[in-house]
């Protein structure tokens, strides 16, 4: 059974964007 790492990749970017606008817009 092969998994497509692809989604996985998105999904963690998307993860770490959304961390990162919370950080600024808690700092601000």
């Amino acid at each position: 059974m092969k998994v497509d790492p692809m989604p996985f990749i998105n999904l963690f970017f998307l993860l770490i964007f959304f961390v990162y606008k919370r950080k600024r817009s808690t700092i601000e």
